[in-house]
């Protein structure tokens, strides 16, 4: 199969099964794709501490009333808070608590 390097744009022939690769097998495209994998971890863990943070700060029943504003469960609310199955905290998912 033939790839395309997202870093130099020179096509390469894929090695092994599996995944296709997003760099070429040149050793300066590989750092640049482990320094762009290595901030894209650092961005998603940023999120998740930020939203677990905003949890923190509220109390128990905070929490509580805003997911009966929002018509949810305790439970429900605190999992969209943290990037549960819902995607909004609000309750714009569109399911109903017996299909969560």
């Amino acid at each position: 199969m033939i790839c395309t390097c997202i870093f130099c744009g020179k096509e390469f022939e894929k090695n092994a099964k599996g995944r296709t690769p997003l760099a070429c097998y040149d050793p300066e495209c590989r750092l640049k794709l482990a320094e762009k994998q290595a901030e894209d971890d650092r961005m998603r863990k940023r999120k998740y501490r930020a939203r677990v943070r905003k949890a923190r700060k509220m109390s128990l029943s905070e929490i509580a009333d805003l997911a009966n504003k929002a018509g949810m469960t305790y439970g429900q609310f605190v999992a969209a808070m943290e990037g549960g199955t819902h995607e909004e905290a609000d309750g714009s998912c569109g399911r109903t608590a017996k299909g969560c």
